[in-house]
């Protein structure tokens, strides 16, 4: 059966504490929901069965923030629709999913959106455990991700603190195979025990490995217009029988198309105006189609995906935008439209109408 985090008298004792404070002398079950929502970040969508989920706006959502990958986005969509339906199985992590795919092409950023669907909505702390794989290539590494003696490892701590979370093993692949083993039990069951006996509940976590497997296969990770490589195959061979039959899904994600690039760097430009000195300012964004050629051309590497984007458009954009402002001080309610003309960034303002 699962359970809310820690026990249910401290639920009740925060709700009780909160009544007393608004001078309130019952509680109903909608402040015992909103509890349960601020403990576990889990949206009312998900937790009052009231509420429909409108399956077009779900996929809308996650297609908002994850471009060119519909297979992730339908193993997303998939997780929250056997979770609100109440059919998965109590007894296993609500999900577990291998990503699977080139460098720099969404994985990451897929988890996430996963968990802030999922998680985001009342916890203050971040509702994503992250794990680097790459970091424990040794066996004597247990001791510092399971703890040793009365002191638990960084990494139960946090799920203990948070068992409602999504956990991010990242390039689980480069770990010694004997945390493969270790966490057998943790996919299976939803539960981790180390060698003091102590178990760790992960029963209301989802479990999303990163991996990949598969990139080098001798196939073009650049823009493509082909299925890619094998990297279910790649994922298969490379983890036993008995690891790799606990997962519920492998995700195969594609190498990104240029129309896809054009629109990711869309994206992040639009995501500029959110930042403080231009959000406080009320200053719009506007770009030309030479500048997305000229950062495409400049942040797309076929070895790494879309990660060198970013640095492009924070040498190049950003670099550019900082030196406007401070030339023009505390210019305020105005368009900035950036472009590329001739080899340099050229930023032309005006005044909103």
């Amino acid at each position: 059966e699962q359970c809310p985090p820690g026990h249910f008298m401290r639920l009740l004792g925060e709700c009780l504490k909160n009544a007393k404070a608004h001078w309130k002398k019952t509680i109903d079950a909608e402040n015992v929901l909103d509890h349960f929502v601020q403990r576990t970040g889990l949206p009312p969508l998900l937790t009052d069965e009231s509420v429909r989920l409108d399956e077009r706006a779900l996929s809308d959502w996650f297609e908002q923030r994850i471009l060119g990958q519909p297979e992730s986005i339908a193993a997303m969509t998939r997780a929250v629709k056997v979770f609100k339906s109440g059919i998965n199985d109590p007894d296993k992590p609500i999900a577990t999913m291998i990503f699977a795919g080139p460098t720099g092409v969404g994985k990451t950023a897929s988890v996430r959106a996963l968990a802030d669907y999922f998680f985001g909505a009342g916890q203050r702390k971040n509702p994503l455990i992250r794990v680097d794989m790459s970091e424990l290539q040794h066996p004597t590494q247990v001791r510092r991700m399971l703890g040793q003696q009365s002191t638990p490892g960084e990494f139960i701590r946090q799920v203990r603190e948070q068992p409602f979370s999504v956990v991010l093993l990242d390039e689980i692949e480069k770990a010694h195979p004997v945390f493969f083993d270790v966490l057998l039990g943790m996919l299976d069951e939803g539960r981790l025990t180390d060698g003091f006996g102590r178990v760790t509940d992960f029963r209301n976590t989802i479990i999303v490995m990163t991996t990949n497997l598969g990139a080098e296969s001798g196939r073009s990770i650049g823009f493509v217009e082909d299925s890619g490589p094998d990297y279910r195959g790649a994922v298969r061979r490379y983890f036993r029988p008995e690891f790799f039959n606990r997962i519920d899904q492998v995700v195969c994600f594609s190498p990104l198309s240029e129309p896809i690039m054009r629109k990711i760097t869309e994206k992040e430009l639009a995501e500029l105006e959110t930042r403080d000195a231009l959000a406080l300012r009320n200053i719009k964004l506007t770009w030309t189609d030479t500048l997305i050629d000229y950062l495409i051309e400049q942040g797309f590497d076929s070895r790494y995906g879309a990660r060198p984007l970013q640095r492009a458009i924070e040498k190049r954009v950003v670099g550019a935008i900082s030196g406007w402002l401070v030339g023009d001080g505390q210019i305020c309610n105005a368009n900035l439209k950036i472009g590329y003309v001739y080899g340099n960034i050229r930023l032309i303002a005006s005044d909103k109408k």
